[in-house]
């Protein structure tokens, strides 16, 4: 009868827990379960992205924006001689002036980026809350980069080109 006795205890223990975990867990966790899980996996993955990719974001970002700022330079060398040969740049002026207002705000932005990216890497103990606010500014924070090289394109192409080249024509 023992044996019998301890089986029919062991299984009524077995069944009272395992109906009660889910509920236990959900009650801590929420209505999925495998948010703890998901949440640190994938800040554990984020946390590695960021460890290979942020030297090299940090490493091309100086280079982008001498760049920009080169081409600018060599605009505004390019206005100043226009004008002491005697042509009407104002158009070209607006144009480049607008070109140093986004190439500062895009490194602005860019800088917000890189801060941003760095503090995400010590966020896997905060609340899921805060972790998906932070990434979510990451996210805008990217967009803002990408709309401003878009924006720096745009007046390269559609502005300050045909404004030298009508100059060129004179």
């Amino acid at each position: 009868m023992l044996p019998k006795r301890f089986f029919i205890l062991f299984f009524v223990f077995f069944l009272f827990v395992g109906l009660h975990k889910p509920a236990l867990a959900t009650a801590i966790l929420g209505n999925n379960p495998k948010n703890l899980v998901e949440i640190s996996d994938n800040c554990r993955l984020l946390g590695e992205k960021i460890d290979s990719e942020l030297p090299k974001w940090a490493d091309s970002e100086p280079k982008v924006h001498k760049t920009y700022l080169d081409a600018l330079s060599k605009i505004q060398d390019l206005l100043q001689k226009l004008e002491k040969n005697g042509y009407d740049t104002f158009p070209l002026s607006i144009s480049t002036k607008n070109l140093a207002d986004i190439i500062t705000k895009r490194q602005e932005d860019g800088q917000r980026l890189t801060s941003l990216l760095k503090s995400a890497k010590g966020t896997c103990h905060a609340s899921e809350e805060e972790y998906k606010k932070l990434l979510k500014e990451i996210r805008d924070a990217w967009e803002l980069v990408k709309a401003d090289r878009m924006e720096i394109k745009n007046i390269w192409q559609n502005q300050i080109r045909p404004e030298i080249r009508a100059l060129k024509k004179k």
